[in-house]
């Protein structure tokens, strides 16, 4: 029975050593730790910096809201940082990374690279204060696209003559 087996620097990256049935399938359930970890070190360093993006917050923050009141969201950030903020977002706000305030564009960096709580207690209040979400989301749409353009530059799918035997079930 002809497969497809994926196989990326020679090494065979399928999950199942039956293979796939086609080169689609073989792509969405090939093993790609190594192929991703590759892939990654060819971004840009600052690379998700162009591709984040975070919101406005629906109402304004204040250090006075507590859980149980009305329309009040939870949130947990890093250091196990819990805090609350009335409704959500506004999800009419998307704004890009590159499109914010700078001094607001600054300490969403320091928030993302901080390894000092104290320091990450700080910017995430100032964010809030002034009206952001504390939270980065990444647009994932360029990323998969150079993703698949990667894979297929460097994962050759061969089709393969597969042997499957049946095995006798025991009653």
């Amino acid at each position: 029975m002809k497969k497809i087996l994926p196989y990326y620097k020679g090494e065979c990256i399928a999950k199942t050593p039956l293979g796939y049935t086609n080169v689609t399938n073989a792509r969405k359930r090939m093993d790609d730790c190594r192929v991703k970890k590759d892939f990654e070190e060819t971004l840009p360093k600052d690379y998700w910096y162009r591709h984040y993006y975070t919101y406005r917050l629906k109402e304004p923050w204040s250090k006075d809201i507590r859980p149980g009141q009305w329309n009040t969201s939870t949130s947990i950030g890093r250091f196990h940082t819990e805090y609350y903020t009335r409704d959500y977002v506004d999800s009419d706000t998307k704004t890009y990374f590159d499109d914010l305030p700078k001094d607001i564009a600054a300490a969403y960096r320091i928030l993302e690279e901080t390894d000092s709580k104290d320091e990450y207690h700080t910017v995430l209040y100032t964010l809030l204060e002034n009206g952001w979400k504390p939270v980065l989301w990444k647009d994932l749409k360029d990323y998969d696209k150079r993703y698949l353009r990667f894979v297929k530059e460097n994962v050759e799918f061969r089709e393969v003559e597969i042997e499957v035997t049946a095995t006798p079930v025991k009653r």
